[in-house]
């Protein structure tokens, strides 16, 4: 018996960053793997990176792109092997 697998959709491709403490510049960073049995929402990948780097300022409420600074809303958006920082309420503090 043949199965057709034309009738069965891809799951979204697995993602692996590494995520930094918003201010912290002797953080070394976190590897984080993005995948959809484990990070389904953006707001669990939040409370994950939460859990991950213990950040001092509570909750990781925020994503951002080091270099310009971009908030970063979804899953989507993130990008394969790219870094990224974790904030709470806070801004982006810029750092050399």
């Amino acid at each position: 018996m043949s199965t057709s697998r034309g009738f069965y959709a891809h799951p979204p491709p697995t993602k692996t960053v590494i995520v930094f403490r918003n201010g912290d510049a002797f953080y070394p960073g976190r590897k984080f793997v993005i995948n959809q049995r484990q990070s389904s929402t953006f707001d669990s990948f939040l409370n994950t990176v939460t859990r991950g780097i213990t950040a001092h300022f509570g909750a990781v409420r925020n994503i951002y792109t080091p270099n310009k600074g971009h908030r970063v809303a979804n899953l989507e958006q993130l990008v394969h092997g790219e870094i990224y920082v974790a904030a709470g309420a806070e801004r982006l503090k810029k750092m050399e």
